[in-house]
């Protein structure tokens, strides 16, 4: 599957850059790629942090690749998990109390997932020709948003 990707950023009112992306392809028995946007919320430690350790937790997952979605849930679980303990132990720091939106995908030579939590947006940009130039493959999470 040729895949061709971009991204967008723009720093919000903060003094520096929170947010970091990621693109890591790997040729294992099936070619695959993993696109991810952080979106820094209060600092940049948690978008660091999971742009570093979200991908391997994907692959370390006892769902991939046979169950692609539930390897993309857990991964997005297990670094939360890793984030939180990392941030509660001492010595605690202004920056441990930052948090993250993420957006990921992973594709496979014949499929592509998306995982997000948060109010990271994903797009399917349709080739032209087409009534719909894309396709929004996310929603934002929000408190009063009842998926």
């Amino acid at each position: 599957m040729g895949v061709r990707w971009g991204v967008q950023q723009r720093q919000g009112p903060r003094s520096t850059q929170e947010d970091c992306v990621v693109c890591k392809v790997d040729d294992r028995s099936f070619a695959h790629g993993f696109y991810g946007v952080f979106d820094g919320h209060g600092g940049a430690l948690a978008s660091e942090y999971a742009a570093q350790r979200l991908h391997q937790h994907v692959l370390d997952s006892a769902h991939f690749p046979t169950d692609v979605l539930s390897a993309l849930q857990d991964g997005f679980l297990r670094t939360d998990a890793e984030l939180l303990r990392r941030a509660a132990a001492p010595p605690r720091r202004k920056d441990d109390d930052c948090g993250a939106a993420a957006v990921a995908c992973l594709v496979t030579h014949d499929s592509l997932a998306i995982a997000h939590a948060g109010d990271c947006r994903a797009i399917l940009v349709k080739r032209s020709g087409q009534a719909l130039s894309f396709v929004a493959l996310t929603h934002d999470h929000t408190a009063d948003r009842i998926p």
